[in-house]
């Protein structure tokens, strides 16, 4: 996971949240935790306002909060990836289909019906013979 380093592989990097600096070990650059403190930071104010006092209790709703809008995030995700499996597996039965229909060199494998020309007066069917006359 990205949050847990050896610490001798990495420098900390501090990260100022609610008030308070902590100091974080981790795979990710500076530029990503500092985006994620802010996010942190930002959720925060949300929930109380920018003029109010930030305490443990509001660092534990934003998590809350941050937690809430990741499993809307992977709910979502889940959706779109079915949705694409769905797809997918849809397309691939149609160009199944397709392939099934051609022989080798990409000839249909049933005659293409033609349109019949028309015919006389006293026909019933474009597609059937007139009957022998009485």
């Amino acid at each position: 996971m990205w949050w847990y380093v050896n610490r001798v592989e990495r420098e900390g990097v501090e990260l100022r949240v609610a008030g308070q600096t902590h100091r974080v070990v981790s795979s990710a650059d500076r530029a990503t935790l500092e985006r994620l403190a802010s996010k942190v930071e930002e959720r925060m104010h949300h929930l109380v306002g920018r003029d109010r006092s930030v305490g443990p209790d509001t660092l534990f709703l934003a998590a809350i909060a941050l937690a809430h809008d990741l499993e809307q995030a992977e709910a979502r995700m889940s959706q779109v990836e079915a949705r694409s499996r769905e797809m997918l597996q849809s397309l691939l039965q149609r160009v199944d289909a397709a392939l099934d229909s051609v022989d080798e060199n990409g000839l249909p494998l049933e005659p293409v019906s033609i349109a019949a020309a028309p015919r006389a007066s006293g026909s019933s069917d474009a597609g059937t013979p007139d009957p022998a006359p009485r």
